[in-house]
């Protein structure tokens, strides 16, 4: 081995001896009998070694690799380490400032592991710690591990104690978030967030709260092709908007804010002149502007700000700006805004053709596996109506409406010149969102209240002057045709789901739903008078014009002729005899029989439908007719029809049978073949049809092919297709036995079909659909239980049903679902109920958690989920959870409850105490507005000593100085409108209140009296004094630049002076250039310790840029503190701020 390389060898041995030595005594850490300052002295001497025997970069990122200091134990505290938080900072401070990267790094990370001891974070706070940490996040020298150190002891200091959080913490921050070009900026974004939701004094102080509103715009616009980067941009913009709204939400933080300036800095891009005639150049900010906006007004505190400090009507105002890409993007915004759809590119819902396919639209509501789906049968409040009831108040205060119609006839205008099809486009999107807002309006708002809006007297006066131009008249009546129009189609497919519930089985399935269309309806009518008085000859006529008469093969016949004739004059008696007597009848249920394979080999399309349409009709006139039931009773339709049943449930009657099967998988599924149980159904809706399925034994093999293995194609078919309102009807001997079947998934499919009969109002179903499902409670199949179990809640809305529920008492708390509870509670509704409640022990227990404990669960899991509704696009419906309270004072025993208890003296005095948080409040807010949503309940408030709470709670939704307090108010004044004395009583004191107890919404008279949208958003001036900082014997006043015109002679004093400039963007240039001077001339002076820890302190103070702030470390880059100077820089740091108070007084 040569000379050199031995030497080598010699090195890289005693490196690595050194490093384990230091490895050794950083693995010490965690012993209690050795005190920490010894042992971080033993760290002092290996590092010296270490820096002496210049140790390879890699071994020394291997040392820093080493999970050392994550083992100390957070429990401990300084007694326990053997040391005092001076002790540990006088040890550790001297590697702060080391040459060697991974050592600061290592020295970071022992520092974030010791925050949360008692004293440490405001020792290093006095210690000037934070300085040198702020130094290593920022500057270029620093590695990425020691920056991410860095940013963390920050992150941690911020989550510890956010009240010592010091100034330049926050300025290094920030600084590093406004450079995107960083690879830190959006980790510094983030810890800024948080530092402005924990501690906005210190930002507000440091003068960097606008960052976090400019910051919300600050994104690119990536477009479809970079949709990855847009989802993380929107997520991000989602959490600056929620700091924000939690920020304007109390007066405690928001009177740190200039709330009016920062708003609207958000909203530049919409209101500002500037934005608005170079749009191309500010698309995204638009874009994210708009997308801001629609956030905010998705949740109370932003809302209620905007609402508040006039920007709703600055955004209107943007519809008239010259910009047709702003106008269409504030235009969709307001689309969102109010959950309306969009209309497709292209799309024109007024034209003639449109209007025709929308009116003459017959579509049932089918699911996904083709089966008939029902709304539910009574409407539960929505919680997110009360919002878009506040929301367009809002909006039409702020002129939406006087808007949109201007800016409809701009653009009715500009298409008459020739415009493009955008301009049109835009036109059509102004009518409905015009038409979207009246439709709510007649909703969700009171009728004073609808009147304002639906009376639109601006467009109304345009549309009937003929003293104006004739054009803008023509444009006027246009619009309020189309509105006309909208409104007519907003009915049609309203009045679609009232009438569904006739169409669960029969013929009835097949018909147009009556109410959707008035017009239609009375042709309807015209035509079935005409059709019953329709002569003889007429009669034969259309029959033989049908060609059921001249040939046997249904391909020649004309089948819209044969539905003309089963639906109109085959009603009347007198000429159904007549089609009796001819080949007619005959032919078309000869048509129907499987043996002929006509019908059964039809492919299931919908083109199709019709026969099965005809057949049910033409068996249900046959059945109610003496004559008919003779010749049904003769024909061999449904005798074939029982063998092929028969056949499917017993294979070895095929023996016997002369019949191939039918029912087979495939045929089901494919062909008419699986019609036959809907005509089977059509004849179970009467009495004289289920003669005839009893009578040729089709209700034998019924139950039977339901519950047949793997055959769950049958079970839906045969459940679904049957009728059940027949009392005693043997159809629901087929349900029951479905739900009692061994499959699990037929037993699923037989509770679905349960709902969808109580959402059909079927006869009785209170007696015998409780009693199934209540036996399908204890379901070994979760899912089944569960279904159950959601029905039944559903069927409590009925009291009948209730009633009987109450009756058979079921154990809801023993199978352990989630529910069961809630559904016991609402047991307390009823007299029985309470009184069977009241022989156990559930309504003290219940009393007692409420009391303690659920009801601030409650308010928690409701404010959840109508978050969770605001955060998304269709905005999902939030209906009022079961509250105990409520339950139990909707009876007098339940009153005479809570009297005993005095419950409700409490929750008001929660209330009225200002004092306790906002949370506690809330939660008592909806323990008080369930007492008084029901009868009994509003009248044991007001015979209370405490029936002053209703009026506090109206003052305090207008002057709450939190707004989510005050949204809360908002929803409880809703549920207090549930009863005819609420709505009087709210009256008295200005709200007015819906009629319909199905939309509890409750609204203030006269808006602009009452306070509501007003918010106290006074800005606090005050601000903390800056200390002077001293260099040397030169006093430094931070609070002005103007003092700076003549610059001292000391070239130190003088330097600090430049460096002071280099935040001002007109003499930033010729600072830079001083500096640079000074560097050459004097560059000892940037050596200087005291100097630097000068300048260092001035940057607490100073906002110049993340590059700025770089330049100034790099003119020190040659001062290398020593462990002396790092140790007296707490006394000098004192030192300096006492010279300066001394010069300042």
């Amino acid at each position: 081995m040569s000379l050199g390389n031995a030497r080598l060898h010699m090195e890289d041995q005693m490196t690595r001896e050194l490093c384990e030595k230091m490895t050794v005594c950083l693995d010490s850490l965690t012993s209690s009998d050795v005190p920490l300052c010894v042992l971080l002295d033993a760290v002092n001497d290996a590092a010296n070694a270490l820096r002496k025997a210049a140790a390879p970069k890699q071994q020394v990122a291997s040392l820093a690799k080493k999970r050392t200091t994550s083992r100390i134990p957070r429990s401990k505290s300084m007694d326990q380490l053997g040391c005092t938080a001076e002790e540990i900072l006088h040890a550790v401070s001297p590697f702060l400032v080391h040459e060697t990267k991974t050592i600061r790094s290592a020295m970071l990370r022992l520092l974030r592991r010791l925050l949360d001891r008692i004293g440490m974070i405001e020792a290093l706070r006095d210690n000037g710690i934070y300085m040198f940490v702020c130094r290593s996040l920022e500057s270029q020298r620093s590695g990425g591990w020691e920056r991410l150190e860095s940013i963390k002891l920050i992150r941690e200091t911020c989550t510890i104690c956010p009240e010592l959080l010091p100034r330049c913490c926050v300025m290094a921050v920030a600084a590093l978030m406004r450079d995107k070009k960083d690879a830190f900026a959006r980790a510094a974004l983030d810890v800024f967030i948080e530092m402005a939701v924990l501690n906005p004094k210190v930002v507000v102080d440091c003068d960097t709260m606008y960052y976090l509103f400019e910051a919300a715009l600050d994104f690119p616009y990536g477009g479809r092709d970079k949709r990855q980067e847009m989802e993380h941009n929107e997520k991000r913009q989602e959490a600056i908007l929620a700091a924000i709204q939690y920020l304007v939400n109390e007066n405690r933080n928001r009177c740190w804010i200039d709330v009016r300036s920062q708003l609207h800095t958000l909203l530049a891009p919409l209101i500002d002149p500037a934005h608005a005639t170079h749009p191309e150049e500010s698309f995204a900010s638009i874009f994210w502007c708009c997308r801001a906006m629609v956030i905010m007004m998705r949740s109370w505190s932003g809302f209620l700000m905007l609402a508040s400090e006039g920007c709703l009507a600055e955004v209107v105002k943007a519809l008239t700006m010259p910009s047709i890409e702003l106008k269409e993007s504030v235009l969709d915004s307001l689309f969102l805004i109010i959950q309306a759809k969009l209309p497709d590119p292209g799309e024109d819902p007024f034209t003639v053709v449109t209007r025709t396919k929308t009116s003459g639209d017959t579509t049932r509501m089918v699911g996904a596996d083709g089966r008939i789906e029902l709304p539910p049968k009574t409407r539960r409040h929505n919680l997110v109506d009360n919002f878009t009831a506040a929301t367009l108040l809002a909006l039409i205060e702020a002129g939406v409406v006087e808007g949109l119609v201007e800016l409809e006839n701009q653009m009715r205008k500009e298409v008459a010149a020739g415009a493009d099809q955008r301009h049109e486009h835009i036109a059509i999107k102004v009518t409905i969102l015009l038409g979207e807002l009246l439709s709510l309006s007649n909703t969700l708002l009171p009728s004073t209240q609808c009147a304002r809006l639906q009376t639109l007297q601006e467009l109304v006066n345009r549309s009937l002057s003929f003293s104006t131009d004739p054009q803008r008249r023509s444009r006027a009546s246009t619009m309020v045709t189309n509105l006309h129009h909208f409104s007519q189609d907003t009915n049609i497919k309203g009045g679609n789901i009232t009438a569904l519930a006739n169409t669960v089985t029969g013929a009835n399935r097949f018909k147009r739903v009556r109410g959707q269309d008035r017009r239609l309806d009375r042709l309807d009518d015209v035509k079935r008078k005409i059709d019953w008085r329709m002569d003889t000859a007429d009669f034969r006529q259309k029959m033989a014009l049908s060609g059921v008469l001249s040939t046997k093969e249904h391909q020649k016949w004309n089948w819209d002729i044969i539905m003309d004739i089963v639906e109109g004059p085959l009603q009347n008696p007198a000429l159904l005899q007549q089609a009796l007597r001819t080949k007619f009848i005959k032919r078309l249920v000869s048509f129907l029989r499987p043996s002929n394979n006509a019908f059964s080999g039809m492919k299931r399309e919908p083109e199709n439908a019709k026969y099965t349409h005809i057949a049910c009709q033409l068996l249900e006139i046959l059945v109610s007719n003496e004559d008919g039931k003779a010749f049904l009773g003769s024909n061999p339709l449904l005798p074939q029809i029982g063998d092929l049943l028969r056949l499917e449930a017993e294979p070895k009657y095929g023996q016997v049978c002369k019949h191939e099967r039918l029912f087979t998988v495939e045929k089901v599924l494919r062909t008419l073949t699986h019609d036959y149980f809907t005509i089977i159904g059509s004849l179970s809706s009467s009495k004289a049809g289920l003669d005839f399925l009893v009578k040729f034994k089709l209700f034998e093999y019924l139950p039977i092919l339901c519950v047949m293995p793997q055959r769950h194609d049958l079970c839906t078919a045969i459940m679904t297709c049957v009728d059940y309102n027949l009392p005693f009807s043997p159809t629901r001997l087929v349900l029951q036995k479905a739900l009692n079947s061994e499959s699990s998934v037929v037993r699923f499919l037989a509770t679905r079909h349960l709902q969808l009969l109580y959402r059909a109002s079927v006869n009785g179903f209170h007696d015998w659909g409780v009693k199934f499902l209540v036996a399908k409670l204890g379901d070994e199949d979760g899912k089944v239980a569960k279904l159950a179990l959601d029905v039944l809640d559903e069927a409590a809305d009925d009291v009948d049903c209730l009633e009987s529920l109450v009756t058979r008492n079921p154990n809801l708390l023993s199978n352990g679902l989630k529910g069961g509870k809630d559904l016991m509670m609402r047991f307390l509704t009823r007299r029985s109920g309470f009184q069977v409640l009241s022989n156990t022990d559930f309504i003290k227990a219940e009393l007692r958690n409420w009391r303690k404990v659920e009801y601030l669960e409650y308010c928690a899991a409701l404010e959840r989920q109508l978050q969770q509704s605001f955060s998304i696009a269709d905005r999902p419906p939030v209906t009022i959870p079961p509250h105990f309270f409520h339950n139990l004072a909707y009876t007098k025993q339940g009153c005479d409850v809570l009297e005993e208890s005095k419950c409700l003296h409490e929750f008001a005095e929660m209330v009225r105490d200002t004092n306790r948080l906002s949370f506690y409040r809330r939660a008592a807010l909806w323990v008080v507005g369930h007492i008084g949503r029901s009868v009994t309940g509003l009248r044991y408030i007001m015979g209370s000593s405490d029936c002053d709470i209703i009026p506090y709670i109206v003052k305090l939704s207008c002057s709450a100085k939190c707004l989510s307090l005050r949204g809360t108010c908002f929803l409880v004044l809703g549920l207090l409108s549930n009863t005819d004395d609420g709505r009087e009583f709210l009256g008295e004191h200005g709200w007015e209140s819906l009629d319909n107890n199905q939309v509890l919404v409750s609204v203030p008279k006269h808006v602009n009296d009452s306070g509501f949208f007003h918010v106290d958003s006074t800005y606090c001036t005050e601000r903390p004094g800056k200390f002077p900082l001293v260099a040397g014997e030169y006093v430094i006043n931070t609070g002005s630049e103007d003092d700076f015109d003549t610059f001292p002679k000391d070239p130190r004093a003088a330097a600090l002076c430049h460096l002071r400039l280099v935040n001002n963007p007109i003499r930033a240039g010729k600072s830079w250039m001083a500096l640079g001077e000074l560097r050459k001339t004097n560059p000892d002076i940037f050596r200087d310790v005291n100097l630097f820890f000068a300048v260092m302190q001035m940057m607490e103070y100073s906002r110049p840029t993340l590059t700025s702030r770089r330049h100034i470390y790099e003119l020190f880059a040659q001062c290398n503190p020593s462990s002396e100077d790092m140790r007296r820089l707490p006394s000098v740091l004192q030192e300096k701020k006492n010279k300066g108070k001394q010069s300042l007084g």
